[in-house]
């Protein structure tokens, strides 16, 4: 039977693989290259807190101390626009960064993991067994001291990165909040005249001024009325000409922050062609008496006021740059302004958003006064919001104490296993160190065992459930169990891998369903709105009691804790199926052992099980998920300017946002991606080979080499014995049925023999290429 095509990269190693590993090294060249990426990492990392902290400076923030290092430093001030992608971009590069540094922990993790021979034959000792050449927490109740405080060093110091590392770059976006202005249509032509005068051509108290005017005061107003008109004089190339439609698009949205414009200008005009604007309105010739009368008092306005003409009807200022990490209430949409237009007196009507008509009621107009006006054109103010990149120095810190640590975590491994000279304390890293372990160095407890599968219920008890060896040192009748790849995994493992996965997708959906439920609350936007990546019109996560950005940081970085951990149960599924398939192409044909150090026929591996040809591919769809899983939920920081002249600067303001469109693209791609293991599970593995899981027990028992006098009784002797299961072990191996002579076998143990000459017999498991290994035949 033959590999799938793209399946056969497991069992095989590159043709150069061999000359290139011989200099020998194996998975510990590997380690010295790991180690020097994490350390060189860590003196990058440190480099840039020590510029970011010496060149670029801090954040001006009365919460900063300046000669700490707790500060927030600016490398970047520019267009809005061009801060995003660079931020996407450096998010990216911050993955890229934080998986390399973790791949190279769990890397480290499984070497510290893998057991000994020494420690397998106290495992075996004490009718247990362990797992060789995967991931597993079988094995660590049986680690030295050394091994395991040093497998937990690297699990904790992981932890720290998932959950502040995306949090080191931080987009700091700006908006300003604007004064909407309603004017005659000859409100800016020139000449006007200058001084006070020509000021109040354009002021309040104007004929309807919004409700927000009772929160400031005339000066508020006419202050930035005047820079307003100074520009418009001084500065004609800032102000950009819309048409109605055009400027109720630009500035309708409530959730949309301003970047590039500010104060916007509606140029009111009277639909049946009449010159009245000309001239401007006075409160007196347009509003009726008793409206005067009966709403003047409570107003702080004098005769003269009343009398004055005047370009301005309406003016109001309207916040932007709260939205969406205060209380969305804040925000306001054109809408909501022209619903209530009437403002300091009730003239009634409104304007029509989507035509520019505005009409008065005649029960508060003077009757010659109650025409219906039209909005003309816009004049929108050009105006570019700067926003920043901004580094936290004190996570950045952290990131570089944790890449420290690991660091030096992997050079205490290298000496740690550089001090082991006993070939029985090194790890067996591979199947293939096992294998030549177990046939060089017979286990005696496993002789006769030699169709014993990964599925036998001996080997099916609880981890705590000793393993009754006595009733494993039986020969059976060859019996071809099930094929599929999915019987190298306990079900155990299956269960609680999905269950991990499953939950933690559930979940996602849930959280997306609110998310979808809640957006566009107001109906002023949707879905199909919204944007990739760190987004001002993305919700906030409301309700939320956290604060401070290091607080802030970490449940933002939650789900990139919870991400590796499915992450490492997937990845283990897949080394534990990819390993299956490597074992079992021992039974289809004779190749070579791949091992750790490497003599004869045998090939040496830099890697530990996963072909690069999966674990690259692994490796990128983690960066991938992890850089969006930056983009679902994130810390926003947004800092603003005031309508009003001077144009004060106000915030930051920090919160939590999450992006619908990237939990969406990041949900659809993690199901994708956690279906893949099911689909190689049913998978057919190639021949007979018995399925071993990576279990020590079932590879020993197939190591029994019958050629060599007492490989099936268990009686093994030292000398020309060992010499020659050493030839076997480092030449080209294969697995299944070898011929032996009945003389080594108790005459009970096979019935077909007729008179007792010597007769062959055969028996199960692994032989070189002169030892005639075929496959096993049912039954017998």
């Amino acid at each position: 039977m033959k590999f799938p095509t793209w399946l056969r990269s497991v069992a095989t190693e590159p043709s150069g693989s061999q000359s290139a590993a011989a200099g020998g090294g194996g998975w510990r060249t590997t380690a010295r290259l790991l180690t020097g990426l994490t350390t060189g990492l860590t003196v990058v990392l440190v480099a840039l807190l020590i510029v970011s902290k010496t060149v670029y400076g801090p954040v001006t923030s009365s919460k900063d101390d300046t000669n700490s290092i707790v500060t927030r430093s600016t490398v970047f001030t520019g267009n809005c626009n061009t801060a995003s992608r660079t931020n996407l971009a450096l998010h990216l590069l911050i993955n890229a960064v934080s998986s390399a540094v973790l791949a190279s922990s769990n890397f480290f993790m499984q070497v510290l993991a893998a057991p000994s021979r020494s420690q397998i034959d106290r495992a075996h000792a004490n009718g247990r067994w362990l797992e060789i050449g995967v991931p597993s927490f079988r094995n660590i109740r049986f680690l030295s001291w050394p091994n395991l405080l040093c497998w937990g060093l690297f699990a904790l110091s992981s932890v720290p990165l998932h959950l502040v590392f995306n949090g080191v770059v931080v987009q700091s976006q700006a908006s300003t909040d604007f004064l909407l202005v309603v004017a005659g249509k000859g409100a800016f032509d020139p000449p006007r005249g200058e001084g006070d005068d020509a000021d109040q051509l354009l002021s309040v108290p104007a004929v309807a001024t919004g409700p927000s005017l009772w929160t400031y005061t005339h000066e508020d107003f006419n202050e930035t009325l005047r820079d307003i008109s100074a520009s418009m004089r001084t500065q004609s190339w800032k102000w950009e000409q819309l048409g109605f439609g055009e400027c109720i698009a630009r500035y309708r949205e409530r959730t949309s922050i301003l970047t590039e414009h500010r104060h916007l200008i509606m140029m009111l005009g009277y639909d049946n062609g009449t010159e009245r604007t000309e001239k401007g309105w006075s409160s007196q010739e347009v509003l009726k008496l008793d409206v005067l009368k009966s709403d003047r008092p409570r107003l702080d306005i004098t005769d003269e006021q009343l009398k004055r003409e005047n370009y301005l009807w309406f003016a109001r200022p309207v916040p932007r740059k709260d939205f969406p990490v205060s209380d969305p209430a804040t925000g306001s949409n054109l809408n909501d302004t022209f619903s209530r237009i009437y403002g300091y007196f009730p003239v009634g009507g409104g304007l029509d958003m989507q035509t520019g008509q505005m009409t008065m009621d005649p029960e508060y107009v003077r009757d010659e006064y109650v025409d219906t006006m039209r909005v003309h054109y816009c004049l929108s103010e050009r105006f570019v919001v700067p926003c920043r990149l901004e580094v936290e120095n004190l996570l950045l810190l952290l990131v570089c104490i944790m890449c420290a640590m690991k660091s030096a975590l992997c050079g205490v491994v290298l000496a740690l296993y550089r001090r082991r000279r006993k070939a029985a304390d090194m790890p067996l890293i591979t199947t293939g160190d096992a294998i030549e372990s177990f046939l060089v160095d017979p286990d005696e407890r496993t002789a006769g065992a030699c169709a014993l599968n990964r599925d036998d219920p001996l080997l099916k008890s609880h981890l705590r459930d000793r393993v009754p060896f006595t009733q494993l040192q039986m020969i059976k009748q060859w019996k071809t169990a099930g094929r599929r790849a999915a019987k190298a995994v306990p079900v155990s493992i299956w269960v609680l891998s999905y269950l991990l996965i499953g939950s933690s997708l559930i979940v996602a959906c849930v959280m997306l369903g609110i998310a979808l439920s809640n957006l566009g609350w107001d109906g002023s936007y949707g879905f199909g709105d919204l944007r990739f990546g760190h987004d001002s019109k993305d919700p906030e996560v409301m309700y939320t009691p956290i604060k401070g950005m290091l607080s802030m940081t970490v449940v933002a970085n939650t789900p990139q804790l919870i991400l590796s951990v499915c992450y490492m149960a997937y990845n283990g599924l897949f080394t534990r199926l990819l390993a299956e398939f490597e074992w079992a192409a021992f039974g289809v044909r004779y190749k070579p052992l791949r091992v750790t150090y490497r003599k004869g026929e045998q090939k040496s591996t830099y890697r530990l099980q996963l072909p690069y040809r999966w674990s690259v591919p692994l490796l990128l769809v983690s960066l991938l998920l992890h850089w969006l899983f930056s983009n679902t939920i994130y810390v926003s920081v947004y800092e603003g300017f005031d309508w009003q002249y001077p144009y004060r600067k106000t915030g930051p303001k920090e919160g939590l946002q999450y992006s619908p469109v990237s939990i969406v693209i990041s949900l659809v791609i993690a199901m994708v991606t956690a279906m893949a293991p099911v689909a190689l599970a049913f998978i057919k593995l190639p021949g007979k080979m018995v399925v071993s899981g990576g279990s020590s027990v079932v590879i020993s028992a197939a190591c029994h080499n019958p050629e060599v006098q007492g490989q099936v009784t268990g009686e093994y002797k030292h000398g020309a014995d060992h010499e020659r299961l050493q030839d076997v072990a480092t030449g080209k191996l294969k697995w299944g049925e070898i011929r032996l002579f009945r003389q080594y076998m108790d005459d009970d143990v096979l019935s077909d023999s007729e008179g007792g000459a010597r007769m062959p017999a055969r028996c199960i498991g692994f032989g070189s290429e002169d030892q005639d290994v075929t496959e096993p035949v049912e039954g017998r």
